[in-house]
């Protein structure tokens, strides 16, 4: 059996890629993150980044707070980054403290099983973004509502 083997060439045009070397991404490549500014981070990705009274969505961190309308939210950021500075300080970091601090708002529901749901993240989320009236509203009626059909849904525990 003979094989018919097809060959061809192909070129393909675009640009040279040029290798950076500045200070800041020799502070990535050392993994030096502590050291690295919000303009360093700005200028090395070519975007700006969160700015305070910037409304916060579903998908940001709780770390992200700092950046909130509410003074309140601002105030629980400073908490948590300060709690996680301690711990770190210490030279045995809280991971769990580390993992709240970077979770993001959509987790919160997933990760308290039932006890907040999606709702009551959004109206977290009002509350957070300067809506504390209709934030708190929404919260408090998704509360009520979470509460019966979490009880509704434990009909079978109860034999336990």
């Amino acid at each position: 059996m003979n094989d018919v083997i097809l060959t061809a060439d192909y070129q393909v045009e675009g640009q040279e890629v040029m290798t950076v070397q500045d200070e800041v991404f020799t502070k990535y490549q050392a993994c030096d993150l502590q050291n690295i500014s919000q303009n360093d981070f700005e200028n090395y990705f070519k975007q700006n980044t969160m700015v305070k009274g910037q409304n916060l969505g579903y998908n940001d961190t709780l770390a992200e707070m700092i950046y909130a309308k509410s003074w309140i939210a601002r105030a629980v950021a400073k908490w948590l980054k300060n709690a996680v500075a301690k711990s770190e300080a210490k030279g045995k970091p809280d991971l769990n403290l580390l993992f709240n601090y970077n979770m993001p708002f959509r987790a919160i529901g997933k990760m308290t099983r039932g006890l907040i749901d999606q709702d009551m993240v959004i109206a977290i989320l009002r509350i957070i973004n300067g809506h504390f009236w209709s934030g708190s509203k929404g919260y408090f009626h998704n509360q009520k509502r979470n509460k019966a059909r979490n009880k509704a849904d434990t009909w079978y525990e109860e034999g336990k």
